[in-house]
């Protein structure tokens, strides 16, 4: 009689082996996925931040062009500045500006409403060269949204006086009054404005918000407008 045997190429896989290769594969399979789990989260929080980085500083750069064009004008309509500032809280600073040199005066205004920074630009309704034709008057004006996201967490906006050589940052301005803002008198000493912008546009939790800041100086803010460039008539 003849005996047949198994060759050990012919068995099966074990139900012992089959547990152990099921464990195996999970635990890779867990380590990947935690893995890609792990850097899809840290690519997100990076590009978070890079974006309030970039938000913020395109907002700086965009206000303190504008901020520096700030002049006091000659007469409007109701009076006689004495200042080229018109308001200034710690969230909004409207003032008159010059950003066309052969144009009137502009209002210019930076808000923070509701989380969004805004600029408002309220041409004068008068034409020609900027001191030929007071006094101003002024319609309505257009606003676009500069930067979302904005912590309105303390002052955005700071004031200082004129440095001096034992006070090289200027001595910051008081706000007085509800809502706080500066005096009427003190509108006509500020030489320098502060820029604190908190940016957090990101909903994870892991990404603070991203603090930027600028001092802006005010050049000509209590200029003669007869004095400035284009003002020949």
């Amino acid at each position: 009689m003849s005996r047949f045997r198994t060759r050990p190429s012919d068995a099966g896989t074990s139900l012992a082996e089959l547990m152990v290769s099921i464990v195996v594969f999970g635990i890779i399979a867990m380590i990947v996925t935690i893995t890609v789990t792990m850097t899809l989260r840290t690519f997100r929080a990076t590009t978070d931040r890079v974006s309030n980085l970039g938000g913020a500083q395109v907002s700086l750069d965009a206000m303190s062009k504008m901020i520096q064009t700030a002049a006091q004008p000659p007469a409007i309509v109701g009076g006689t500045p004495t200042s080229a500032i018109i308001k200034a809280t710690g969230t909004d600073f409207k003032f008159y500006g010059y950003d066309n040199p052969s144009a009137p005066p502009a209002e210019i205004e930076f808000a923070v409403v509701n989380g969004n920074l805004l600029e408002t630009v309220t041409p004068s309704t008068n034409s020609g060269p900027h001191a030929c034709s007071p006094p101003y008057s002024y319609g309505t004006g257009s606003t676009r949204t500069i930067a979302t996201g904005i912590n309105a967490v303390g002052n955005v906006f700071s004031y200082y006086s004129q440095p001096t050589a034992a006070n090289i940052t200027g001595v910051a301005l008081p706000f007085v009054g509800s809502p706080p803002a500066l005096s009427t008198a003190d509108l006509a000493n500020v030489e320098l404005v502060g820029i604190n912008l908190s940016v957090g546009k990101s909903t994870n939790p892991s990404v603070t918000p991203t603090n930027a800041s600028i001092t802006v100086s005010l050049p000509n803010h209590l200029v003669a407008t007869a004095s400035l460039p284009g003002s020949a008539c």
